[in-house]
């Protein structure tokens, strides 16, 4: 596979930043609608990433789903890595505390228990809502936080995702 020039990597960062810039113009709302439709939009010009996508929906429900539901889902899935980002961008800006006032977590309570009866937790995520900030979440309310994450691909984007993670207190393996 033809790796991308740092050039490349430098000028999505810097439009990153640009674009971080500029959301903190628009109501929350608003943002995230945009983040939709980004999702959109990637699904449908993202020729690569959506055949691997859906090749690999196809392996895995088999006979199972039908195409059309196999395109929903990979569909849905576009948006919801677009969700991701188009939140991170803006409310990586964010201080803790106003972060914490826009993240529900349903099940708190459970943490909380499991922390009482044994200081080692091993909690196992999936790809549901901001992953991002599930993590910071748990390190800023629960306990100092270790994870494994497959490193974003743009370098100069990994770097201060990190930066943000260890400012909250979430200390990361890469693979």
């Amino acid at each position: 596979m033809k790796r991308r020039s740092t050039e490349w990597h430098r000028t999505v960062y810097s439009l990153s930043l640009l674009y971080g810039f500029l959301s903190r113009m628009l109501p929350l709302k608003t943002w995230v609608l945009m983040g939709k439709c980004a999702g959109h939009l990637f699904y449908l010009l993202g020729f690569r990433h959506r055949r691997i996508a859906l090749r690999n929906l196809r392996f895995a429900f088999g006979s199972d789903r039908e195409e059309k539901e196999i395109r929903a889902i990979a569909r849905k899935n576009f948006v919801q890595f677009a969700m991701i980002a188009h939140e991170w961008i803006r409310l990586r800006n964010l201080g803790t505390e106003e972060l914490m006032e826009l993240i529900y977590v349903e099940g708190k309570e459970n943490l909380i228990a499991a922390k009482k009866k044994n200081q080692s937790i091993i909690l196992l995520g999936a790809h549901f809502g901001n992953w991002e900030y599930a993590h910071i979440f748990y390190a800023t309310t629960v306990n100092h936080l270790n994870f494994i994450v497959r490193a974003i691909d743009n370098p100069f984007l990994e770097k201060e995702r990190v930066a943000h993670n260890q400012l909250a207190g979430v200390s990361e393996d890469t693979v």
